[in-house]
């Protein structure tokens, strides 16, 4: 009888292991992929944590273009918002969060290089990404941060 419990015990475990739930170091929340398909392609990676989004993808509407990171409401969806920012052909990656705060929401952008970054030239490329939640998100509420490399 212990060795079946024994035995049970560590099957527990590995099947814990194997999907991830034991020592991982995966944030809780729910991950979301795109890539952005201009003159460079850009993969986008964001981690919600409110609970909130059901799906991103490019988004290629005309937006103001800024020195920094911004949102604006999808003018045709009251469920979804934009995050653009003026990106450079070096970006390899790039990783959103989107979390609660008070009174608000939080959102991130984090910008990696290409590993074989060489010594080109910068072109600068509008970077955008449509965010679809599942009720809307007033604009205002959204304080954006962004770290670029």
């Amino acid at each position: 009888m212990k060795s079946l419990a024994a035995g049970l015990a560590i099957a527990v475990f590995l099947a814990a292991c194997s999907t991830g739930n034991v020592g991982s170091t995966q944030p809780p929340g729910t991950f979301f992929h795109t890539t952005i398909p201009t003159h460079s392609v850009l993969p986008v990676t964001l981690l919600d944590t409110t609970g909130l989004v059901v799906g991103i993808e490019p988004w290629s509407t005309e937006f103001q273009w800024a020195n920094t990171a911004l949102v604006q409401a999808d003018p045709a969806d009251p469920n979804a918002f934009v995050i653009y920012w003026i990106g450079v052909s070096a970006e390899g990656q790039a990783f959103i969060s989107f979390s609660t705060t008070t009174p608000g929401y939080a959102l991130h952008l984090e910008i990696r290089p290409k590993p074989e970054r060489g010594g080109g030239t910068l072109v600068a490329l509008p970077r955008a990404v449509r965010i679809e939640t599942s009720r809307p998100v007033p604009i205002e509420s959204i304080v954006v941060t962004e770290q670029g490399f």
